[in-house]
């Protein structure tokens, strides 16, 4: 994604921050896949109440649920792009569905934070940025990893002028 990110950069621009998403949104498939491993010591014991073949079925299928999600979560992690220029802010998301957005850091109203108890132990957020004329992010950025560092640099480079 850097090569990509790199043909979007005008002249004299240069990166001053990339945020990636944060580990947390791994806990879940991470959950189902270990449900999965952790069935298959109680096969003896399920086998009373199911057929022996169907607790195996079902321990699979945890597991295979719980690596599909982890898969969905690894792509999403390398496909998704946050970052911030001393010009522009781009936000990039998403393979085959891109949703890309571009903002000139003097467009940039308002960048919202929103952090659970958990969110402000581990040091994640959701982000909503808005710009002049109602345009921004239409959808907010979930699990962005030190969400008050982005604000931070977004907030010192709207104040510079362009250098």
């Amino acid at each position: 994604m850097a090569k990509e990110l790199d043909e979007d950069l005008i002249r004299n621009e240069k990166v001053i921050y990339r945020a990636e998403l944060h580990w947390v949104t791994f806990f879940s498939p991470s959950f189902w896949m270990t449900c999965g491993v952790l069935m298959i010591p109680f096969v003896d014991y399920f086998k009373v109440i199911f057929p022996e073949k169907w607790v195996f079925y079902g321990a699979y299928g945890l597991f295979g649920y719980g690596a599909f999600l982890f898969l969905f979560e690894y792509i999403r992690h390398r496909s998704s792009v946050f970052v911030v220029t001393n010009n522009r802010v781009f936000v990039k998301m998403g393979i085959i569905q891109r949703d890309s957005l571009t903002i000139n850091l003097h467009h940039i109203e308002t960048v919202d934070i929103q952090q659970s108890i958990l969110g402000r132990m581990l040091n994640f957020g959701t982000i909503n940025i808005t710009a002049s004329g109602g345009t921004g992010l239409k959808k907010p950025i979930d699990y962005l990893n030190n969400p008050m560092l982005f604000r931070k640099y977004i907030q010192a480079y709207i104040r510079k002028p362009n250098k």
